[in-house]
């Protein structure tokens, strides 16, 4: 029963393709890369905002593209705002993965998972 259960939604799942029908996939993707403008940590509403030289790739659609967001009950928050506050004193550019979007003080925005430092 489980074979033919999997089966048949490999099958339905082709079949959605062939014919054009939306197939719900995560919608995470680059934010881009660019130098850092502001990074603000706002305590009350337990978000960083960042803000670059220009407007960051939304891959999700969100409200605004001008500043994205990290989450602090992300577990990594903190290595993220350290990667964050070294590129923003050096000059150095951040690559961003965002992943959804959250609804902030200052709009819906972008969530950032990923942050690396380029040269």
């Amino acid at each position: 029963m489980r074979t033919c259960f999997a089966r048949f939604s490999i099958f339905s799942a082709l079949a959605a393709f062939a014919i054009g029908l939306p197939i719900s996939a995560a919608a995470s993707g680059s934010g881009g890369t660019q130098t850092l403008n502001t990074v603000n940590v706002d305590s009350s509403s337990q978000l960083i905002w960042v803000s670059g030289a220009g407007t960051w790739m939304n891959p999700d659609s969100c409200g605004r593209s001008d500043i994205v967001l990290v989450q602090m009950s992300n577990a990594y928050y903190r290595d993220m705002l350290a990667t964050l506050i070294a590129a923003s004193v050096s000059g150095k550019s951040v690559g961003l993965w965002l992943n959804g979007c959250s609804n902030s003080p200052w709009g819906n925005a972008p969530v950032v998972i990923s942050v690396a430092l380029t040269n």
